[in-house]
């Protein structure tokens, strides 16, 4: 089989190994984007079989570049790379029309299996962007804004989203946050938005979001209790923002 070309975008948030594995280098001509580089100039020049974005913990940016490409390079396959993720991650690449998203560790020859699949199955399809998105363009999840940004960093605000996790059914009021956190609400509000990107209220309903996704995906439970479990106590409420997040409504989800 020939030697694929491909577009390795590292948008790693840590420090680590270099990347991609050098054991790729001998089945694909790689192209590894520099910092500066022009990605779109790039793709035009390389016109590569297949665009891999390399991810540890994707936050806005990195999803932002990758939807971008998607857009104007409809006809090249994309595939992303990302360590253990959120649910409505995996849903937002869907809805992206990412080619295909594998969670890391990946083997060498997986990875290269992969991507010379994709490349033989971008082929078949008319390169005149046939696989065009049919759904709303996608908003970047709110978790990307704050998952990389560190947990064990010391901040006032961490241990918040894990007591969010395990209290979502109850009714949560950013002024009961602030007070058992130590805090006024001035200060909670502040602080939450300045450690994590996002208001508390956005927080909360994204996570809200994120176990009703989470709970119609692998359980049969009716759409009245998933509502009721992940915080929502109106059904019509629910169901237009379940709607307008995921494009779809929950029964058909």
């Amino acid at each position: 089989m020939n030697r694929i070309n491909a577009l390795w975008i590292d948008r790693r948030l840590r420090q680590l190994p270099r990347s991609p594995p050098p054991q790729l280098g001998s089945a694909c001509h790689l192209t590894l984007l520099g910092n500066g580089e022009d990605l779109h100039a790039l793709v035009h020049d390389k016109r590569p079989g297949c665009i891999v974005f390399d991810f540890d913990y994707p936050n806005a940016d990195g999803l932002k570049s990758l939807l971008k490409v998607r857009q104007q390079f409809a006809y090249i396959p994309v595939l992303m790379l990302i360590e253990p993720c959120y649910d409505s991650l995996l849903l937002w690449a869907l809805r992206a029309r990412v080619w295909d998203v594998l969670i890391k560790p990946v083997a060498v020859t997986s990875l290269l299996q992969r991507m010379m699949w994709l490349r033989d199955a971008a082929a078949t399809i008319d390169a005149d962007g046939a696989r065009a998105n049919a759904m709303p363009v996608p908003a970047v999840p709110v978790e990307a804004r704050f998952m990389a940004a560190g947990a064990g960093s010391g901040r006032r605000t961490d241990s918040v989203c894990g007591y969010v996790k395990d209290h979502l059914h109850e009714k949560l009021s950013e002024t009961e946050l602030a007070g058992r956190y130590g805090m006024s609400r001035y200060q909670f509000s502040r602080a939450f938005h300045g450690e994590h990107g996002v208001t508390f209220r956005e927080y909360l309903l994204s996570a809200r979001l994120h176990r009703a996704f989470d709970m119609l995906g692998r359980t049969d439970a009716p759409i009245t209790e998933v509502a009721f479990c992940a915080g929502f106590r109106d059904l019509s409420h629910f169901a237009s923002l379940f709607r307008r997040h995921a494009g779809c409504s929950p029964s058909e989800f």
